[in-house]
């Protein structure tokens, strides 16, 4: 099939570092995103295949570091991404 579509969850733990301050410390959080992926096929050969994804992720937990109780960054809520390759059957 040349297109296909497919759910994409992600769950992990982040951690920030602080430096350069009176204080430092380093914490970490939780990391959980959903969405979806669209993919694009297309043969070169019978074995041989190019293939592009493009997805796009809600951040159910923005990462959001503090110094003193104030954000000093804030991950975005929506997340995108676009990659291409090769895809090769062995069998």
């Amino acid at each position: 099939r040349p297109f296909e579509l497919c759910g994409v969850g992600l769950l992990g733990k982040t951690w920030a570092s602080a430096t350069n301050v009176d204080v430092p410390r380093t914490d970490s959080g939780l990391f959980l995103a959903a969405g979806g992926r669209a993919r694009l096929v297309a043969p070169v050969t019978p074995k041989v295949s190019a293939v592009v994804h493009a997805e796009v992720l809600g951040v159910a937990a923005p990462i959001r570091p503090e110094v003193d109780g104030v954000g000093v960054w804030q991950a975005p809520i929506v997340a995108a991404g676009l990659s291409a390759g090769m895809r090769v059957h062995f069998w």
